[in-house]
C-alpha cells in the first residue's frame, strides 16, 4: 500500500471522534482508534489488539454475537452494511447506540482478508 495513504489511515484513526476499528478473517481486532479505547473504558489498544468481540465482552455475550454475526455474513457474501443502528455498551448499563458501516477489505486479487469498521454514537 502506498506510504502516503498509510500515513493518511494512520492519521485519521488517531485523530478522529468516531469509533474505528480493523478485524481480521477470524475476527481479531488488528487496529483501533483512541475513541475505540475510550468507549470500551480499556486502557490502551493492546488490551484489545488481538481479541475478539467475545473476549472483549464476556459479560455481555448477547452484544458479542451480535457483533461477530454481522461481520460473519458481512465477509462471507462479500457485502458492505452501511449506515444500521446497533447497541453499544454504556457505563454504568447505560444503553447507547451508534450508527455503524462495516467495510470488506479486500487484497489484490479480491479476496477477503478482514473487515474496517466505523460508529458514531447517537445516543441523545
Amino acid at each position: 500500500m502506498d506510504a502516503l495513504l498509510l500515513s493518511a489511515l494512520k492519521t485519521l484513526f488517531d485523530n478522529t471522534s468516531d469509533i474505528m476499528f480493523i478485524k481480521d478473517t477470524a475476527l481479531r481486532y488488528v487496529a483501533v482508534s483512541p475513541s475505540f479505547i475510550q468507549v470500551m473504558n480499556v486502557r490502551d489498544a493492546g488490551a484489545v489488539i488481538g481479541c475478539t468481540d467475545a473476549d472483549i465482552f464476556p459479560n455481555d455475550p448477547e452484544i458479542a454475537r451480535r457483533y461477530m454475526d454481522d461481520d460473519r455474513m458481512i465477509l462471507s457474501t462479500g457485502c458492505d452494511k452501511i449506515g444500521y443502528v446497533e447497541p453499544l455498551p454504556g457505563e454504568g448499563g447505560a444503553g447507547r447506540f451508534c450508527s455503524t458501516s462495516k467495510y470488506v477489505i479486500h487484497d489484490e486479487t479480491g479476496r477477503a482478508i478482514g473487515l474496517y469498521g466505523t460508529s458514531r454514537d447517537i445516543t441523545l
